[in-house]
């Protein structure tokens, strides 16, 4: 996601990482716009993207959203589900990092 805003970025990041789980169907090739390459989490996600409930437990429409620190092209967000959206969605922190092509997830953190 291209904006200088990390807090924004992660917004957008995460609504974009919950459409490649509710898209069929499911494309990993989808996760390549919203993550960073780093491989054991590429491969967490991609591997999460068929099991059941994954989608829900990736939907963050409504979280609060905030920078909780940044170190120049990298970000840490806190991220806060909206409890009366998604119940069973649990608060997290975020990892991003910027390149050329945007903010990209690198890591979550429940």
């Amino acid at each position: 996601m291209d904006t200088a805003d990390p807090v924004v970025a992660a917004a957008a990041v995460l609504e974009a990482r919950h459409a490649c789980f509710v898209e069929r169907p499911a494309a990993p090739a989808c996760l390549a716009r919203v993550l960073d390459a780093e491989p054991a989490f590429v491969a967490q996600e991609t591997d999460a993207m068929n099991r059941p409930g994954s989608a829900d437990e990736r939907d963050f429409e409504g979280a609060s959203v905030s920078l909780v620190e940044r170190w120049g092209d990298a970000a840490l967000i806190a991220a806060a589900p909206d409890a009366s959206r998604t119940p069973k969605s649990e608060p997290a922190s975020l990892l991003l990092v910027r390149s050329e092509a945007g903010w990209r997830l690198r890591a979550v953190y429940p």
